[in-house]
């Protein structure tokens, strides 16, 4: 009926900007929370480089951070390309980054 397309109409008028507006609301946050975790591990980065006197490793930076061994391995390798880190391999087989203080 031309009643159920009114109706129709008007719930896509409401709903649709409510919609957008909520998947904006929740991006901005997601936004500010990576933000907030990205600020998080480069403070745990720094201190453990200055308490390390610059030598760190992936497990070190993963357990301090609480993060996964991947995610601590790509941005130790990412902060060694930005900073020309050296390599340090144990005869244990653990790898250290150097960082020149």
């Amino acid at each position: 009926t031309s009643q159920d397309k009114v109706d129709a109409l008007g719930s896509l008028i409401v709903g649709i900007p409510a919609t957008f507006w909520g998947v904006w609301l929740a991006w901005g946050m997601y936004r500010q929370e990576q933000k907030e975790v990205l600020e998080h591990l480069q403070y745990t980065f720094y201190s453990l480089i200055e308490d390390e006197n610059g030598r760190i490793s992936v497990l070190k930076l993963a357990m301090t951070a609480k993060l996964p061994i991947a995610v601590a391995q790509d941005y130790l390798d990412q902060k060694a390309r930005e900073y020309d880190a050296t390599f340090e391999v144990t005869e244990e087989g653990r790898i250290f980054y150097n960082f020149t203080l």
